[in-house]
């Protein structure tokens, strides 16, 4: 079976919180076209603040699978400076078109804990 991963990342400071900056940030999607290539793919995409929330993109092949049993993972960062980052991890399993990530998904896992 073919997978397909997509990795976006969005990050932001205390500058994006409020007011324009975070009307630009919110409007950011979480899913994009993804590059045409034979086989597994992960293509990560990176949006920040210091770049004005656009998108930067690169991918690698290779499966994240193994025995046909497909492995997820979470990621989680040390606490330190004020930032905040939403990850999406946009996964398709089996045959699957370039746009398979830019309309609504099929199964959506909210795991966003609410900021204090």
């Amino acid at each position: 079976m073919d997978v397909v991963t997509q990795w976006v990342r969005t990050s932001w400071t205390k500058r994006s919180r409020g007011g324009p900056a975070a009307t630009v940030r919110n409007a950011v999607p979480v899913g994009f076209t993804v590059p045409v290539r034979n086989g597994p793919v992960l293509h990560e995409v990176l949006m920040d603040e210091a770049h004005d929330f656009e998108p930067h993109a690169s991918f690698r092949e290779g499966r994240p699978e193994r025995d046909d049993v497909l492995l997820l993972y979470r990621f989680s960062s040390r606490l330190g400076e004020w930032t905040c980052r939403l990850d999406t991890l946009n996964v398709a399993y089996g045959p699957a078109t370039a746009d398979v990530f830019t309309g609504d998904p099929t199964r959506h896992v909210d795991e966003r804990g609410l900021l204090r």
